[in-house]
């Protein structure tokens, strides 16, 4: 990979200085130091390769777009400079400190699924976030979320997270997965008035009555969660899908059937 008059190689092929996006899904891929040679680099998405140094990517002051998931990166000190990045994707690797993201206060979207961070902290003062994934990580708590009014999507799905009392603001939170959670009190969600879609398969709630009176709600999953009564659930008229467990009792289905007949109620065989 070496950058040359005609321009820059880089995963098999040739981008002109002036590129601004570059997609690369080649497995060999391991040094982003030709990457130098592109000062105009937007978004750089890189997939199922073997990068391990984002060094090189200091100095591409404009970066808005950074993916870097399947990748063996561990230190995302190289991004702390990167003021205009909005939207970071770390899947599946293996970064367990988000603190040099604390100062890019551009930023809307971060996916972090998959990777031992345990602390959400260095996120407290992204106010402009609207997506944050972190399903099976290692957080625990939610306590950085609480100010951040703008966000529209959380994922903890397969995490040890307990506590939704930091979500209770969120205004715009319209997608909430648990799936797969230690969450038994829904009683924080109870009034955000823009959720459509939730999340609770596989979860310990049994108590659903906290929802009963949100406005948006479109989607409810509650697969293999230990719910028996839904009957709170009959006033939740925006309803198009509804997931039960079979724990739920057939009397309780067909009411439910009748109070909401243009739901789609699908209830679990095993």
């Amino acid at each position: 990979a070496t950058a040359s008059a005609d321009g820059v190689a880089f995963c098999g092929a040739v981008y002109p200085t002036s590129t601004t996006t570059i997609e690369c899904r080649e497995p060999a891929v391991d040094d982003l130091a030709p990457l130098r040679g592109l000062p105009h680099l937007k978004t750089l998405l890189l997939v199922h390769n073997a990068v391990d140094d984002l060094a090189p990517l200091a100095d591409i002051q404009g970066l808005e777009w950074l993916s870097i998931a399947s990748n063996p990166v561990a230190d995302l000190a190289p991004l702390a400079g990167l003021r205009e990045l909005e939207n970071i994707d770390i899947t599946a690797t293996q970064v367990r400190d988000l603190a040099p993201l604390a100062g890019l206060t551009r930023v809307e979207t971060i996916y972090a699924s998959g990777t031992p961070i345990t602390d959400l902290g260095p996120l407290r003062a992204m106010t402009r976030l609207r997506t944050l994934g972190v399903g099976s990580t290692g957080v625990v708590e939610l306590s950085a979320v609480a100010g951040l009014a703008d966000l529209e999507v959380l994922d903890v799905s397969n995490t040890q997270v307990l506590d939704l009392e930091p979500v209770r603001g969120l205004q715009r939170l319209t997608i909430l997965n648990l799936t797969s959670t230690i969450v038994t009190d829904l009683r924080p969600l109870a009034e955000l008035p823009a959720l459509e879609r939730l999340y609770c398969s596989g979860g310990r709630v049994t108590d659903v009555s906290p929802l009963a009176h949100l406005p948006s709600l479109l989607y409810l999953g509650l697969l293999n969660a230990p719910v028996r009564d839904v009957k709170a659930l009959s006033k939740l008229t925006t309803l198009e899908t509804l997931y039960l467990p079979k724990s739920v009792p057939e009397a309780q289905v067909e009411s439910l059937r009748r109070a909401l007949p243009k739901t789609n109620i699908r209830v679990a065989r095993n």
